[in-house]
């Protein structure tokens, strides 16, 4: 009988336990209004598109750009037109630069310049 009890005390205490918190989460989001209206995040995400030297001349020079320039740190996706002779990349800017793309390119045999519109 006892232990019914205890267990029901018990029982009680975590739940007025977890009304309080649930109240002060509620007071201390309404007590901070200018909270709320921070602005939206600036978008990391960037583009580099570049043309090299050599150039990219079948799937192989792609595939050898492709599977070396994907482990520079934040690159999201790599793009390569054989036609256009161009380098896509999508990268965050957050952890990488484009200096560090031509770091990348330079261990690989090639030379980037930024691709003229």
């Amino acid at each position: 009988m006892k232990s019914m009890l205890l267990g029901a005390a018990l029982l009680a205490a975590v739940a007025a336990t977890a009304a309080s918190t649930v109240n002060n989460a509620t007071d201390s989001v309404a007590a901070k209004p200018e909270q709320a209206a921070k602005p939206a995040k600036v978008n990391p995400i960037d583009t580099l598109v570049v043309t090299t030297d050599p150039q990219m001349h079948c799937s192989s020079c792609e595939n050898r750009i492709k599977q070396n320039i994907r482990f520079v740190k934040g690159t999201k996706h790599i793009t390569t037109n054989l036609e256009d002779q161009t380098v896509t990349i999508v990268y965050d800017s957050r952890k990488s630069t484009p200096q560090d793309y031509t770091k990348a390119f330079d261990k690989i045999g090639y030379a980037i310049t930024p691709a003229k519109n």
